[in-house]
């Protein structure tokens, strides 16, 4: 009886430092996002003022970045300015089109920004990491 309360405590502070970790890794990412745009959109502020901007970035564009916590790599460029055009309603596949493949080298840039917010020198190690 005895071992078991001890079992389930030593459980219950794993879960709990488990989602303490995970909790502070989602804050560290969402202050890497916003210095990551705040230099970006003093770089490309007609982008920043085009709806590439924090909301996009904290709704629209979240499960994209979130790939950071998990330890995938991030979404590649085309795949975030795709998104941002799924805030519009295109009338005209040509221009959506257009707006992608303009956009996707701003949106490497942003990327660009962000990883080096999130890695080490080398490029490899998030610089924040939990088991």
């Amino acid at each position: 009886m005895q071992r078991d309360t001890v079992n389930v405590f030593i459980n219950i502070e794993k879960t709990i430092v488990k989602w303490l970790a995970q909790d502070y890794q989602r804050r560290r990412l969402r202050q890497a996002i916003n210095r990551a745009y705040a230099a970006f959109a003093g770089q490309y502020p007609l982008w920043a003022e085009s709806l590439f901007d924090k909301r996009f970035l904290r709704h629209k564009a979240a499960p994209l970045l979130n790939g950071y916590l998990t330890g995938e790599s991030g979404p590649d460029a085309a795949t975030l300015a795709k998104a941002w055009t799924e805030q519009m309603r295109y009338l005209d596949e040509n221009l959506r089109q257009r707006h992608i493949a303009a956009l996707t080298l701003v949106a490497a840039d942003f990327l660009r920004l962000l990883e080096a917010e999130l890695y080490d020198n080398q490029g490899s190690t998030f610089k924040v990491q939990f088991a």
